[in-house]
């Protein structure tokens, strides 16, 4: 009978997907990312007073700022492949981990700001009673959505990591 696999096997090719000189291209777009966050930032802080910075509400437009901080972080993780950290270990792992992780917390603490904001705007637009001199909407109702997005996303991170973890 013939043996049909050959006696000389080519050799094995592996593309890993370096990215190379790419790597400084995420470093220089989480640099121009942090220096803005950081600008915009104080800038708010510094104008909190003003009546136009404080009608747009400085501490949500703050969390937009620090939600921006977290989720360009995961472009320093992405600049850093297998040919820095190896292909097998735990470093290369929890890097892996991490993209998603910084992006979705990055995401849902800018979704959370936003959604508050728009939630207090509705609330004042649709008040029953329009004659009334102020109406004041507490800030446990402002930080409720903030808190249950975040604690959602985190208890659905965790599950993930621990369940079924990104290698």
């Amino acid at each position: 009978e013939m043996v049909r696999v050959p006696l000389e096997l080519p050799p094995v090719y592996a593309d890993y997907n370096y990215i190379g000189n790419l790597r400084y291209m995420g470093i220089a777009l989480f640099a121009v990312m942090f220096l803005m966050s950081l600008f915009f930032a104080s800038w708010t802080f510094s104008k909190r007073h003003v009546r136009v910075v404080a009608a747009s509400q400085p501490e949500f437009l703050l969390m937009i700022c620090f939600g921006v901080l977290i989720s360009a972080s995961s472009l320093l993780t992405i600049s850093i492949d297998d040919s820095e950290v190896g292909y097998y270990g735990s470093t290369s792992t929890g890097l892996c981990m991490s993209i998603p992780l910084l992006t979705s917390l990055g995401f849902t603490i800018m979704f959370s700001a936003l959604f508050s904001k728009t939630r207090r705007i509705n609330k004042i637009f649709h008040n029953p009673f329009p004659y009334r001199k102020r109406m004041k909407v507490s800030l446990r109702e402002l930080y409720l959505p903030v808190v249950l997005l975040f604690t959602a996303n985190v208890v659905a991170l965790t599950l993930w990591t621990f369940i079924a973890p990104l290698k």
